[in-house]
């Protein structure tokens, strides 16, 4: 065997392997804020509601309000350590739900909730502290 053809041998073993470890190694989400989280939303004057929320990646995620029958798409504005923000675009249940901004902290095993809507020139505010369903890699 010449040396080119050795060289070339390797070359195609060392990507059959390489290939073959990708293909078997499970993506772990590196983000702590990465996960499906469930909680209890307060706002003063109204009733208690729950949230679910999944974040898909640090960029991106979903949430769904089964009292209202509402589900929004998340998309990431910005990081700031610890606290993500993010734009709440409602896809479902319109006429109940309003967009707003979500900002988000991990803390633990829970992640703070604050959503902020103008109203007629003022801030509301939703609160809340939820809860990880899914484990940490």
């Amino acid at each position: 065997m010449t040396r080119a053809t050795c060289i070339a041998f390797a070359a195609c073993l060392i990507a059959v392997v390489a290939g073959a470890l990708s293909l078997s190694t499970p993506v772990l989400a590196t983000e702590p804020i990465v996960g499906t989280w469930q909680g209890i939303i307060i706002e003063r004057g109204l009733d208690p509601y729950n949230a679910t929320l999944v974040i898909e990646s640090t960029d991106e995620g979903t949430s769904s309000y089964p009292e209202y029958d509402c589900d929004a798409r998340l998309t990431l504005i910005s990081v700031d350590g610890a606290i993500h923000e993010y734009s709440e675009i409602i896809t479902r249940g319109r006429f109940r739900c309003t967009d707003g901004y979500l900002q988000l902290t991990v803390d633990g095993d829970e992640l703070i909730y604050s959503w902020t809507e103008e109203r007629q020139g003022d801030d509301v505010i939703y609160t809340g502290r939820l809860q990880r369903l899914d484990e940490v890699p």
